[in-house]
This record gives structure tokens, sequence and C-alpha cells, in this order.
């Protein structure tokens, strides 16, 4: 008798996984509809939405237009596969210019590992920054100089309130990212730093390639 109920078990087991699967998509879905919609309200944008892969899989919207004269766009992204994929929550401003490319990534065993494979970063003299950030770019010096109080000041700000992620720039994009996707509504306020933030480095990345 044992034997013939395991496998209806097991297969009552496997829908049941399976509808807790779905639910749980949908649920993330909309949460991150929910939270598009917030950040395309507050930074005056627009959300656009994907069309479906295969005609029926719903993609992830994207929220993107003109803020502070810089195209902006928030979306997510994917690297690795099977086990070691990640989703990516990214926010991008475009520049003009392609000469600086720079890196900003908090400081930690990330930043340690680069040092002992002799990765150079660049200080600012300012000991509160120079510890919470870890600074790379070309050319070094110009970055450096451009780095001035007040946008030190914002970036630490921005850390403070959670920004653990990486700035990048390069390829004519200023982009900051961090592991997960946007269905976390706690992510509204850091992202609205985030985006002004990329735009603050977009200038930057103009006055390089002016």
């Amino acid at each position: 008798m044992e034997s013939n109920i395991f496998p209806w078990l097991f297969f009552l087991f496997a829908i049941f996984a399976l509808v807790v699967g779905v639910l749980c998509a949908m649920s993330a879905a909309r949460k991150t509809r929910q939270t598009m919609r917030t950040l395309a309200e507050r930074l005056g944008l627009s959300i656009v939405q994907p069309e479906p892969v295969l005609g029926f899989i719903a993609q992830s919207p994207t929220v993107e237009g003109l803020r502070r004269g810089k195209y902006l766009r928030i979306h997510t992204f994917s690297t690795g596969s099977g086990k070691s994929r990640k989703t990516w929550a990214a926010v991008s401003a475009r520049t003009r210019g392609r000469s600086l490319a720079f890196t900003l990534e908090s400081q930690g065993i990330g930043s340690k590992i680069k040092e002992m494979f002799g990765v150079k970063e660049i200080t600012v003299g300012d000991r509160l920054f120079d510890e919470a950030w870890f600074v790379r770019a070309e050319p070094a010096e110009f970055f450096r100089i451009a780095l001035i109080p007040e946008l030190r000041e914002r970036l630490m700000a921005g850390r403070t309130a959670g920004l653990k992620g990486v700035f990048r720039c390069e390829q004519g994009e200023v982009r900051y990212a961090e592991v997960g996707g946007f269905a976390d509504p706690g992510k509204v306020e850091r992202y609205l730093l985030a985006a002004d933030l990329c735009c603050d480095l977009a200038d930057v990345a103009d006055v390089a390639g002016a």
C-alpha cells in the first residue's frame, strides 16, 4: 500500500511546489511593476514594457527618459548561467564623452583581493571617503581632481542610504548596479539617489570628453 501511495504523494508535492513557485513569481512581478511605477513617477520618466518572450513570458519593465539632460534608464540584466546566474538591478545615464573610464565600489573583501593582485586605487586625501570607496579610473589624475568635496559628499550620503553596489563608467555610459531585482520596494529611495548620482558622474564624463 505504501509503495502505491508514494508516487501520488511525490506528484502532489511537485504540483504544490509548482503552484507556490508560480504564485511567488507573480507576486514578485507585481511588486516589481509597482516599484518601477513609483520610480517613473518620482523621476519624471516613462515605463516601457518589453514584448513577452515567445509571446507569453513577461519581461520586467524598464523606466527611461530624459533627466537633467541625460538619457536615464532603469532596468534589470543577468550575468552567468545555471546556478551562477545572477540578476542585477541597474540605473544608467548616457554620456557624450567616451574618454573617461572609472569604477567606484565599496571597500571590502573584494577590493582587498584586487589590491593583492596589484590593482591600484585612487585616493583623494579624504579619510572617510577613501575608507569607504575603492576607486579606479583612467585617466586617474583627472578623476581624482573631479571628485570634488560636493560630489564626495553626495556619494557618501548614497552609501549611508544603502548604496553598496558598483558605479561604473565605460562605453559612453555611467551605470550603478547591485544584485537583485526591483521586487523590493525599499529600493525606491536608494535608486532615486543612484539615478541622480549617475547624472552627476555622467556630467564628469562629459567634461572629460569635451
